[in-house]
């Protein structure tokens, strides 16, 4: 190959290389800068997903049998977490380190905050605000958990509200995600799709340490949760106490009906088991 060939192979070479670049760099910037767009927004604008405030309880005079109360729930952003930390929060929140990990494996994504912990402690959550800057990726937002009149009243017939475990995820797949509440017994089980609410939804603006900057749109994107309907039973809360005193120290049990139309008014079976240990957070040993 002669000097002139080498020369117009080089130019043509040099044409095809900038033709390509050219290419590129209109596909970037008229046909995916859409697509560019929405992924970086995505990183920027973080989901805070807030459960809904379930229905209360009443017996048939109107008397309140479970309501709710504010919790703190600790969150953790996995793609901001340093697992340096892992330990200082495992020892915070008085958990497993392996139990972080499980939730973090869990997370449906690496920029979707996971909740690992429910009704955090007070001193928890004081910590975390004081060391915002050490802590990345970990957060909190107050919930509501289940509030008992009594801690063994009507146990059996109440039941009890529960992260959902992943056995259920199954079942209910498109209805729940991990971390989601549901009721795993009881009355709380049997009218869940009555009681649990509407899941509300905030979008923030985080920078590229995930601290907040402000909120998207001004908040006008914020799906607020819709509160659960109540419930309203045929128990007369009285009656049923004074049932449970009776069979205090004894096992068995009993129902009080109303022969004229079969509404149940009392029913007790002992041994029960305490709600509220039940309600938010359980350790091992509870178990």
């Amino acid at each position: 190959m002669n000097e002139a060939a080498r020369v117009k192979f080089l130019k043509i070479f040099l044409s095809l290389v900038f033709l390509f670049f050219l290419g590129k760099l209109f596909e970037l910037q008229l046909y995916r800068s859409l697509e560019y767009k929405r992924q970086a927004e995505s990183n920027s604008i973080r989901t805070i997903q807030h459960d809904p405030i379930r229905g209360l309880i009443f017996d048939r005079n109107g008397k309140i049998i479970v309501d709710n109360v504010p919790s703190y729930t600790v969150t953790l952003v996995p793609y901001e977490f340093e697992m340096k930390n892992l330990d200082v929060v495992a020892k915070l929140l008085n958990v497993e380190p392996q139990y972080i990990m499980d939730k973090i494996s869990s997370a449906p994504s690496p920029f979707t905050p996971v909740k690992i912990r429910r009704d955090a402690p007070l001193r928890a959550i004081a910590y975390i605000e004081e060391h915002k800057n050490e802590l990345r990726g970990i957060d909190y937002l107050i919930e509501h958990k289940r509030n008992y009149r009594a801690s063994g009243l009507a146990s059996h017939m109440l039941g009890y509200v529960k992260e959902i475990t992943s056995s259920q995820l199954t079942i209910y797949r498109g209805l729940y995600k991990p971390g989601d509440q549901i009721g795993q017994s009881g009355l709380e089980k049997s009218y869940e799709s009555i009681i649990k609410g509407g899941k509300g939804y905030r979008f923030i603006m985080v920078d590229a340490l995930g601290r907040f900057v402000g909120r998207y749109n001004d908040g006008r994107n914020d799906i607020p949760p819709s509160e659960g309907s109540d419930l309203v039973l045929t128990v007369d809360i009285e009656l049923q106490s004074f049932l449970e005193q009776l069979f205090q120290d004894k096992t068995g049990s009993a129902v009080v009906i109303d022969p004229r139309n079969g509404e149940i008014l009392a029913m007790v079976s002992k041994p029960n088991y305490d709600l509220t240990l039940l309600s938010g957070y359980t350790s091992k040993q509870v178990w």
